[in-house]
């Protein structure tokens, strides 16, 4: 049996990483209740951690890996809605809501997750006003980014949303060691669905960034070299 690769087996009570999660004011008595109540699950790229239309019964803590959110619309097309890496939080929403996942998420490589069970989440909300609000601050974030999302679908033109795809994908899975390559490997419909795009525009597009020597392409790996031009594109200010 697989096991967690934060902790030497001594259980949640001993293990560093909620520290730097949602449940990082979990007393040590709540961290041992968890250990009951989370399941430990390691997730292939390319496979489903939850369906969008299917019942939550988790909140999904990623310990490692890379994970992208997405709705798929009447014709197929997937519109991603969120990009999530080690230590963020996904599926509470719907959880939250109790309604049925609103989206899909899927592996974008190997990843490790700590799937939290319904009922100990809930508990520990209604005792722990600290992860209540920390629940309600990662709600509030959500809606704005939602928001800005809806914002540049609505008004920007595709070379600004191409670029802006670009940016925010480097913002939320990090750099490489050279602080200039993407640290995730990137397929041209991962840009298009973010964009709301066609896979053609978006090559065309990012060609187009290319010859303007402001980013490289290598196979599945996209090399920034001029962010402050793709911010301008983007009309967007640097985090």
């Amino acid at each position: 049996m697989l096991k967690c690769s934060f902790n030497d087996g001594t259980g949640c009570a001993n293990c560093k990483f909620p520290v730097s999660t949602i449940f990082h004011s979990l007393p040590e008595s709540s961290l041992k209740e968890l250990e009951d109540n989370k399941v430990d699950l390691f997730v292939k790229r390319k496979q489903n951690i939850f369906v969008q239309g299917n019942i939550p019964q988790y909140v999904y803590i990623i310990r490692k890996g890379k994970i992208k959110v997405f709705i798929l619309g009447e014709n197929g097309k997937e519109q991603i809605v969120r990009v999530a890496k080690e230590g963020d939080t996904i599926g509470y929403r719907s959880l939250l809501n109790d309604e049925k996942y609103f989206a899909t998420a899927v592996a974008m490589d190997d990843c490790e997750l700590c799937a939290v069970t319904k009922t100990f989440f809930f508990d520990e909300v209604a005792r722990n006003p600290v992860l209540a609000k920390d629940t309600l601050t990662l709600l509030s974030k959500q809606l704005r980014d939602s928001e800005n999302r809806m914002f540049s679908l609505a008004y920007k033109s595709v070379k600004e949303r191409i670029a802006e795809g670009v940016l925010m994908l480097a913002n939320a899975y990090g750099f490489e060691e050279d602080q200039k390559t993407i640290d995730v490997q990137l397929y041209r419909k991962d840009i298009a669905d973010f964009a709301g795009v066609t896979v053609e525009t978006a090559i065309r597009n990012l060609n187009d960034f290319r010859r303007e020597n402001l980013v490289e392409i290598d196979h599945k790996k996209i090399k920034i070299l001029e962010s402050e031009k793709l911010f301008e594109i983007a009309k967007m200010r640097r985090p």
